[in-house]
């Protein structure tokens, strides 16, 4: 059964890409506030460097998404890459970045909500997937 098709879900996974990418490249300041508001002054450029990486990662993601969806087409090895994408997400945001976020200041209120959404996804692209 599918409840999404796979281009409706290379679509998203282009969106959010965009989102992350836009938000960790060009406002790694913004990140830092709203998900470490109480970093110490000190270690913040540090941060805002380390952060950029995130959304200079994100850029193959999004032009390989862009050209899925360009071409209407959408494969059965994108596909399978996508879910495996979305459920390393909640495995790790769940076990490694709670955890370990919350030790460094991470506002848990913050990312709490990202972690029902990767598991959403990551079942919705298994299920594309599967059909395929």
């Amino acid at each position: 059964m599918v409840l999404l098709s796979a281009i409706s879900l290379a679509k998203v996974n282009a969106g959010f890409s965009i989102l992350n990418l836009v938000q960790s490249y060009l406002l790694p300041g913004t990140v830092l506030d709203n998900l470490y508001p109480k970093m110490d002054a000190d270690k913040k450029p540090l941060a805002k460097f380390l952060i950029k990486f995130i959304g200079q990662h994100d850029v193959p993601w999004v032009l390989l998404s862009l050209a899925v969806v360009k071409s209407g087409t959408v494969s059965k090895d994108y596909m399978l890459a996508s879910t495996g994408m979305w459920c390393f997400f909640f495995f790790d945001i769940t076990f490694r970045v709670l955890p370990d976020g919350v030790e460094h200041g991470l506002l848990k209120k913050s990312i709490i909500p990202y972690i029902p959404v990767c598991a959403v996804f990551g079942l919705l692209n298994f299920l594309a997937y599967r059909a395929m």
